[in-house]
């Protein structure tokens, strides 16, 4: 076994037990109980544990401690002998990766550039590829975009001895049971849990200055409103956008409703372009996306400005990501029924129709996707106790939240800023796992408690600030357009191939139609997706953003060019503005190997 842990961006810390021959290097923070350990700190502790470990019970105490390790943080551990433990937190919010070598052993990284003399540490993998375009951004259990590299699940545990790899959980995010404690008292469970996490960060923070990434959704109101509620003193709300944005106005009106200083980070027409060219994004596009994940970089504009504007300052950013999902945001309306079987297919099935449509798949391609969520469901610890609605919260949260939600917080460490997922700790988590099913769906109770338990008194006025995102359903008490929305995606996936390969060929003055559409909307560079309308951004063809990058499908497996070649005058009015972005993030990956 090989560490090839080194610092990149951020530095990792390593410590040698006193006792048993123990080298740790851990990154992160957490709190053990009351108790805070943070990067140093951390590998101490954890060294000292390790060190105590009889060699046959070395994996269940590192496993006892990741699984009460309240934070976000990695960790790894190597014994004289050989003997190699490595763990992640519950998100994965700190990845690691790892090859097989040459010689038989195996490498684990904290940068896959780290791997690359391991076996086929740089060769792109044809199946990877599809899965991660159609969903832009990830692809679904340990796989990366490389042949030879897997990546650390959330909540996994990697244990290397006697020449062979074993994996563990030491947390998956599934129920062990039902609440029957009905909805008032989970209404008064939830607000002592939150009390409690927000008491310990604004404790742990008293002297720093935080940062809430504040939009105009409900889970960054919360997160500014607990704070606010605990007495944090140096508070800032940070928006990020258009100035006439809907979202702008509601951040403003939430911070000004309870006093705290807000900033803005105007993003103009042509900001983006220069910041993407430059060489500082090219270094984060490959630190943030690790051949794993596309980078998230709609937040690292405003944290440029921000760093621009103020150059030594040292601060912190809470974020409510992934708070949404925890809560119950995305359990699919069809699947709150506590009583009704699990069936895996159908959540497979809705899985792909939520997530993947970000360019339109052949059977055989949807049908790869298929197999590899049913293979990740059948090898998940699903019992009698788990519906199609813990199914489907099982495959969101390791897949699209851990890799690509959750990784947001990269944008943070690459300007020098700290960061915090508030509403993703264990106990929220735990909580949230407990509550039925019908009171999750649209966050129900997350909402309702919201609203009626902590906008009230010196913050009434939050609650007459309609939210935007799906917490206005509840919110208003008016049922989100689910099923109409599925109706329109499936019409526009039946009829539009039908239109492009069997009609438009015919019709020969398609460069004309495509000609005019141009003209009738101002084209646009994918660098200017985030500050243009989505009206304006997705009539640019996807041909010319290919075309002006030139050679993009050279070298790239021949099922992936294939797929993406199809495309190369394909309307980018009907693929997600995303989707292409993700094959200008797959183009770049192709330059470096």
């Amino acid at each position: 076994m090989t560490l090839r842990i080194k610092d990149c961006v951020c530095r990792w810390h390593r410590c040698t037990s006193s006792e048993g021959g123990a080298s740790v290097v851990a990154r992160g923070e957490a709190f053990l109980g009351e108790r805070y350990f943070k990067d140093s700190d951390l590998a101490t502790r954890v060294a000292e544990v390790a060190g105590k470990a009889p060699p046959d019970q070395r994996l269940e105490a590192i496993k006892e401690l990741a699984s009460t390790l309240d934070g976000f943080w990695a960790l790894a551990v190597e014994w004289s002998d050989g003997e190699t433990i490595a763990a992640v937190d519950r998100l994965r919010s700190i990845p690691l990766f790892y090859a097989r070598t040459a010689d038989g052993g195996v490498a684990i990284a904290n940068n896959v550039v780290y791997l690359n003399d391991c076996v086929n540490a740089c060769t792109l993998n044809d199946e990877a590829i599809i899965e991660f375009l159609l969903a832009a951004g990830y692809v679904i259990g340990p796989r990366t975009l490389l042949e030879g590299v897997s990546q650390m699940q959330a909540g996994e545990i990697l244990h290397w001895k006697d020449n062979a790899i074993h994996t563990s959980r030491h947390f998956r995010f599934l129920r062990s049971g039902w609440s029957t404690a009905g909805q008032e008292r989970l209404t008064d469970q939830l607000g002592e849990v939150m009390d409690h996490v927000f008491s310990r960060f604004v404790r742990q923070y008293a002297d720093q200055r935080i940062y809430v990434s504040l939009s105009g959704g409900l889970d960054s109101r919360l997160v500014l409103a607990m704070l606010k509620r605990h007495g944090h003193k140096d508070l800032v709300a940070l928006n990020y956008g258009q100035p006439e944005d809907r979202e702008t106005k509601i951040s403003k009106a939430v911070a000004e409703a309870i006093d705290v200083p807000w900033e803005s980070a105007c993003y103009n027409e042509g900001d983006w372009q220069p910041l993407m060219a430059s060489q500082e994004m090219r270094e984060f596009w490959r630190y943030a996306g690790q051949d794993a994940s596309m980078p998230h970089i709609q937040d690292y504009l405003a944290l440029h400005q921000l760093r621009q504007k103020h150059p030594r300052l040292e601060a912190t950013f809470f974020s409510g990501m992934v708070g949404d999902m925890i809560a119950g945001a995305w359990v699919p309306d069809h699947f709150t029924d506590n009583e009704g079987p699990l069936d895996r297919d159908e959540v497979c099935r809705w899985m792909f129709f939520r997530k993947y449509g970000s360019w339109p798949a052949r059977r055989r391609e949807k049908n790869a996707v298929l197999r590899r969520m049913r293979e990740f469901l059948d090898e998940a610890p699903l019992g009698p106790v788990h519906n199609s609605a813990a199914a489907f919260d099982l495959l969101e949260f390791e897949s699209r939240q851990a890799k690509y939600i959750g990784n947001s917080v990269r944008s943070a460490e690459a300007h020098g800023f700290g960061w915090q997922l508030p509403l993703c700790t264990n106990e929220l988590m735990d909580f949230y796992l407990s509550v039925p099913t019908e009171l999750r769906e649209l966050k129900r109770l997350y909402a309702l408690w919201m609203r009626d338990r902590i906008f009230v008194g010196p913050m009434a006025r939050l609650a007459e600030i309609p939210p935007s995102g799906d917490g206005r359903y509840v919110w208003h008490g008016v049922p989100r357009p689910v099923r109409r929305y599925g109706m329109g995606q499936r019409v526009r996936r039946l009829t539009w191939p039908l239109l492009r390969h069997t009609l438009l060929p015919h019709i020969s003055h398609w460069r004309i139609v495509s000609g005019y559409m141009q003209r009738a909307f101002k084209p646009l560079r994918f660098f200017e997706w985030f500050v243009s309308s989505e009206a304006e951004a997705k009539t640019r063809t996807l041909g010319e953003l290919l075309d002006e990058h030139g050679g993009i499908f050279d070298g790239l497996p021949p099922a992936a060019a294939a797929f993406a070649s199809r495309f190369r005058h394909y309307p980018v009015c009907l693929v997600d503005s995303l989707g292409a972005l993700a094959l200008a993030y797959l183009a770049d990956v192709r330059r470096t190997l």
